[in-house]
């Protein structure tokens, strides 16, 4: 098997055993990868992950930091680094997530993540309007109205949060479908 083909096997496999939550086998791959090929940007990314998956935020950051400096246009690498600093450095957090958006504004989890962090930061009109592009894209998306009755009625605006919350379905229309 050629190198390269070697490597996608290995993190295919890694990528298999995090799934079924083991971390130490895909961590131990991932590693394996990166001895071959140092700056692999998807092993990289994925190792980023897995150490997160393990509480090793640190290490996890600077893989993902490295992934997407040797990757720069590899977008999910860029929102997952987003997503894990987004509790320490929410600020850090909105400027990866803004350059997901910049490139694909159309990506529905990446601006979630935005309007999540935009609230934490508060800033609450900002974080609604995510949502509200959310709904333009998917109407209805129940997570996301939601969130704008959620957030409509945190900056005093009770009708549309009422409005939002009017849309929702019904637990027993979500039972039947």
């Amino acid at each position: 098997m050629p190198p390269e083909a070697e490597i996608v096997s290995a993190i295919g496999r890694a990528l298999t055993l995090q799934q079924r939550g083991q971390l130490g086998g895909a961590r131990a791959l991932l590693e394996g990868v990166l001895e071959r090929a140092p700056d692999h940007p998807d092993a990289l990314h994925f190792l980023g992950l897995v150490l997160h998956q393990q509480g090793e935020q640190g290490p996890a950051v600077e893989r993902l930091e490295r992934a997407v400096a040797v990757a720069p246009q590899n977008l999910d690498a860029w929102n997952n680094l987003g997503g894990v600093v987004a509790e320490a450095d929410p600020a850090r957090a909105e400027a990866c997530f803004r350059r997901v958006l910049e490139a694909a504004p159309a990506a529905i989890a990446t601006r979630a993540n935005l309007a999540l962090t935009l609230e934490k930061l508060g800033r609450l009109a900002e974080a609604r309007g995510q949502v509200s592009e959310i709904l333009r894209l998917t109407p209805d998306d129940p997570e996301a109205l939601a969130n704008l009755a959620r957030l409509s009625r945190a900056t005093g605006d009770h009708a549309a949060s009422v409005a939002a919350g009017e849309r929702l379905p019904t637990r027993s229309a979500r039972a039947r479908s």
